[in-house]
């Protein structure tokens, strides 16, 4: 296959399915072919934008190809349409080392280690996000939302500060306090799956 006139059929009612798109492009970033992982990514999301995990595929080979500024608008925005999405704030902590942005990575890894239950850094919105977690996960609803009242006001860069708020009510049967919440949310950040989602229901 030479990579100059190399492509694949993807498109609705092509030749390869999303499983294979996901498996063949994660092959590619494995063997060290940013190249092929890219352009089955991109042939892929032709048909398919939305798509969450050949996204963050098309990110990785981005940055492994040395685009960083477009992996990280990629990275940016999957943020939003998944602020719980461990992996994508992984890769951003990665992409931001390897260009020197200290803050962005500093950013990225806590964010990370927020979701996972990790070492935090000293940042307090970040902080009272771990505190909310462990709360709702414990089913203690009270201390979840004030957690996530002080995380909220903080004004983060990121809708996990407000999803977790709306999960405090939402996930307490409080659903009379979670539709104005969700509404207000909606309009910052109406990209976010999940609030989205609540919104709905």
């Amino acid at each position: 296959m030479k990579g100059s006139d190399w492509h694949v059929s993807c498109t609705p009612g092509g030749v390869l399915n999303r499983s294979d798109i996901i498996k063949l492009t994660d092959a590619s970033l494995d063997a060290n072919r940013p190249d092929y992982a890219r352009k089955l990514a991109r042939a892929w999301l032709q048909g398919w934008p939305g798509d969450f995990v050949v996204n963050v595929l098309l990110a990785r080979a981005l940055s492994a190809e040395a685009d960083h500024p477009e992996a990280l608008k990629i990275l940016d925005k999957l943020a939003i349409v998944d602020p719980e999405s461990v992996v994508v704030q992984q890769i951003i902590a990665n992409v931001a080392e390897l260009t020197g942005n200290k803050r962005l990575h500093d950013e990225g890894n806590g964010l990370a280690q927020v979701l996972v239950g990790g070492a935090l850094p000293r940042v307090p919105w970040m902080v009272a996000a771990r505190e909310c977690i462990n709360a709702i996960n414990s089913r203690q609803w009270e201390p979840a939302r004030e957690a996530a009242e002080r995380a909220v006001q903080a004004n983060p860069n990121s809708p996990l500060a407000s999803l977790l708020l709306l999960k405090s009510h939402w996930l307490a049967g409080e659903s009379d306090l979670a539709f104005p919440l969700a509404q207000g949310f909606f309009d910052r950040w109406p990209e976010c799956v999940a609030i989205t989602l609540c919104l709905a229901e």
